[in-house]
C-alpha cells in the first residue's frame, strides 16, 4: 500500500469514527434532535474529531495500514480489533472525566462496535472484491483441490489471490465425514476415488495436491490416470507455501520423488562432475528409465558430448528432443552388435561409459533366458571389450539388487555381469 492509499484511507478512517461517534449517540437518544443538541456542540463535535484522529495514531500502531487487506485473516481482524479496543478505552475515560458532559457514558460501548464494523468492513471489503475479481476471472482454470484440512485450506487461500489463475469449485478428502461441509465456501465433493467422475461433470481441468503421503499421492494419480485432459500438480510442501518459497503459480507435474515412502539419496554430483565435465560420454541403454535420468544429470554436468545409445528408436527419439539444446548425439544400435558398437567407438572415442541397458523384466527373461544371456552378459563383455581397447577412462555399469543371490534368470545374468 503506498503512501496515498494510506492517506486516503486514514481520512476515510476519521471520517467513520466521527460517524460512528454520531450514530452511536443517536441510537442512545433515539434519534431525538432536541436531546441529542447538547452533545452536538461546537466543542463536543471538536472533541469528536480529535477522538477520529486518535483512533488512526492507533490504528497505525496496530499497523492497519501497512497490511494487505486482499490476503486478510483472523490475524488482521484481531489488530483491528485492538486498536479500536484502545481508542474506545481513552474516549470511555475522557467521558467520564468529563462527567458525562460530551457524551453519554453508556454509548462507548456502542460507538466501538460501530467502529469494528465501519472500519473493518471497509478492509475486509477489499479481500471479498479481490475474492470475486479473481472468482470471476474469465480465463480461471478449473480446480479441484485434494485434502480438506490444513494443507488444503492453506491451498485454498493461494487460489484466492487476485491474478492465480486458478478457481477452485471443490475439495476431495477421503474422510466420509466432511463430505458436503466447506471451507471458505467450497464444498467437499467426494473421496479420491470419484475424482473422474466429479471432473467430467464439473469440466475441471486441474487436481492440486499439497503435502501429502506418497501413498495417497500413488491413488490420486491412478485415479486422474483416467482422465487424461485433467493435469495434476503439486506444491511440494505447504511449509514453503507459507513461507512463500513457492507460488500457486510455481506448481509442478509430480515427480518421482513424490511417489516415494522415503526421502530421495542425493549423491555427491560435485565429486561426478569431475570425470564428466568436457568429457565424451556414452550411455547405453539411454531411453530407458535410468539411462534418460542419467543423461539429464551428464547434460546438467558438463559433458562435451553426450551419446544416446539405444536400440529402441522412439525412447532414444523422446529423450533426443527432450536434451535437443544439449551436444548430443542419437545412436541407434544392438549391443550384441560388434560391427555396429565397434563403429561407435571410433567415430566417437567415448572417454566415460555407462552401461544401463539390459533385458530386466523377470517374469519375461524366464521364458526367453537365451536372449537374457546374450544381452545382458555377451552384450556386457563386448562392451568392455571396447572400452578396453579404445582406453576408455571410466565404465559404470548399473546392476540390480536381483543380482544379490539370485533366484532368477535376469538375476542371475546381471551377476555374471557384474563378475565380468
Amino acid at each position: 500500500m503506498n503512501f496515498r492509499h494510506k492517506l486516503a484511507l486514514a481520512l476515510l478512517d476519521i471520517v467513520l469514527v466521527f460517524l460512528g461517534l454520531v450514530l452511536a449517540l443517536g441510537l442512545r437518544l433515539d434519534f431525538d434532535l432536541g436531546a441529542m443538541e447538547r452533545f452536538l456542540q461546537l466543542s463536543n463535535l471538536l472533541l469528536y474529531v480529535g477522538v477520529s484522529m486518535l483512533a488512526v495514531v492507533n490504528f497505525s500502531l496496530f499497523g492497519l495500514y501497512d497490511k494487505v487487506w486482499r490476503y486478510a485473516g483472523i490475524h488482521e481482524l484481531l489488530s483491528a480489533f485492538y486498536a479500536v479496543a484502545l481508542t474506545a478505552s481513552v474516549w470511555e475515560v475522557f467521558v467520564l472525566l468529563a462527567g458525562g458532559a460530551v457524551f453519554p457514558r453508556t454509548c462507548t460501548a456502542t460507538a466501538a462496535l460501530l467502529w469494528l464494523a465501519c472500519c473493518g468492513g471497509v478492509r475486509f471489503g477489499l479481500r471479498l472484491v479481490s475474492v470475486k475479481k479473481n472468482g470471476d476471472f474469465a480465463l480461471a482454470r478449473r480446480a479441484l483441490v485434494v485434502g480438506a484440512d490444513d494443507s488444503g485450506e492453506v491451498v485454498l487461500r493461494e487460489l484466492e489471490r487476485e491474478n492465480s489463475g486458478f478457481k477452485c469449485v471443490g475439495l476431495i478428502d477421503n474422510d466420509p465425514a466432511k463430505r458436503s461441509l466447506r471451507i471458505h465456501g467450497i464444498p467437499v465433493l467426494g473421496q479420491v476415488v470419484d475424482i473422474a467422475e466429479i471432473a467430467q461433470q464439473l469440466d475441471v481441468s486441474f487436481v492440486i495436491m499439497a503435502g501429502m503421503q506418497p501413498s495417497l499421492v500413488r491413488s490420486v494419480v491412478q485415479t486422474c490416470a483416467k482422465v487424461p485432459e485433467v493435469k495434476l500438480r503439486v506444491i511440494p510442501s505447504v511449509s514453503e507455501l507459507l513461507d512463500e518459497h513457492v507460488k500457486v503459480s510455481n506448481l509442478r507435474e509430480v515427480q518421482i520423488e513424490d511417489l516415494l515412502d522415503r526421502d530421495p539419496i542425493e549423491g555427491d554430483l560435485e565429486a561426478v562432475k569431475g570425470y564428466i565435465q568436457g568429457k565424451c560420454v556414452l550411455v547405453t541403454g539411454a531411453g530407458g528409465s535410468i539411462g534418460s535420468e542419467i543423461c539429464r544429470q551428464v547434460v546438467k554436468l558438463g559433458a562435451s558430448r553426450l551419446i544416446l545409445m539405444g536400440r529402441g528408436e522412439n525412447s532414444i527419439h523422446e529423450i533426443g528432443i527432450e536434451l535437443r539444446n544439449a551436444p548430443i548425439v542419437r545412436f541407434i544400435g544392438n549391443l550384441r552388435d560388434k560391427a555396429r558398437m565397434t563403429k561407435l567407438f571410433e567415430q566417437y572415442h567415448p572417454q566415460v561409459v555407462f552401461h544401463t541397458a539390459a533385458h530386466k523384466h523377470v517374469p519375461l527373461m524366464e521364458l526367453c533366458p537365451a536372449e537374457a544371456v546374450a544381452n545382458n552378459v555377451f552384450g556386457t563383455q563386448l562392451l568392455l571389450d571396447l572400452a578396453q581397447q579404445y582406453k576408455v577412462e571410466k565404465l559404470i555399469s548399473i546392476s540390480t539388487d536381483k543380482a544379490v543371490n539370485p533366484t532368477s534368470v535376469m538375476g542371475a545374468t546381471k551377476r555374471m555381469a557384474e563378475l565380468i
